[in-house]
């Protein structure tokens, strides 16, 4: 059993997540909603924002999959001690402890997890199933998984500093590479204007002075003879 939850501010959908039900002890006409959820529908503005806002509940189907993906990110420095030390973690059982009471997870999802009484946040980028075609196993995106009765596999991307800084690298690069292509443009384009000028150039005139002095010569030789 799943339900979509969306934080609504008006008609508009702030955010949203997917959640099962853990248990029935609500009051009568209420809903409660664990920090997990809480912080996947509020996000940076954190959970306790949540009681500004009016949660819309509808039950939908999701689909139950041997195998399933999770893409995850860390937000900020990601693993790292004031964004300089690493810190080594066993993630897979940080996020088993973490998913273990949780039915469902959403693209966009904000998981929180604790290492060492440090916190770190991770962010849900892609979602997928596994569908079997014959032999070959085929990776189809999801919006949204159940975590319940699944093979999951996870894959951790750099952190988002990490990943902006590679970006700025690669557009550094970009730059380098396109101002060396202008440099060269610009050689070539010399080239060609010297070369049109050179072309606009009267040729060098004919020296009519050298070409009679041998003529001259050759007639006095034969007076004298």
């Amino acid at each position: 059993m799943a339900f979509e939850l969306c934080a609504m501010r008006g008609d508009t959908v702030v955010a949203s997540t997917h959640a099962g039900v853990a248990e029935f002890v609500a009051g009568e006409g209420t809903v409660g909603i664990p920090p997990k959820t809480a912080l996947s529908l509020t996000r940076e503005n954190g959970p306790a924002s949540i009681s500004g806002m009016m949660i819309r509940v509808k039950y939908v189907r999701l689909g139950n999959h041997f195998k399933s993906f999770v893409r995850l990110q860390p937000r900020g420095h990601g693993f790292h001690k004031n964004g300089e030390e690493v810190v080594n973690i066993d993630i897979k059982t940080v996020l088993e402890r973490e998913l273990i009471g949780h039915t469902c997870i959403t693209t966009g999802d904000w998981l929180h997890i604790r290492h060492e009484k440090v916190s770190y946040d991770l962010k849900v980028r892609s979602l997928g199933s596994y569908s079997t075609l014959g032999d070959a196993k085929q990776l189809e995106s999801e919006e949204a998984i159940f975590l319940v009765n699944t093979d999951l596999e996870v894959d951790i991307m750099p952190s988002e500093t990490a990943e902006a800084e590679a970006e700025r690298a690669v557009e550094a690069a970009k730059a380098a590479e396109a101002e060396q292509e202008r440099q060269v443009q610009r050689a070539l384009d010399r080239i060609k204007r010297a070369e049109a000028l050179h072309n606009t150039l009267p040729s060098e005139p004919h020296d009519e002075r050298a070409a009679a002095a041998p003529a001259a010569q050759a007639g006095g030789g034969g007076g004298g003879g």
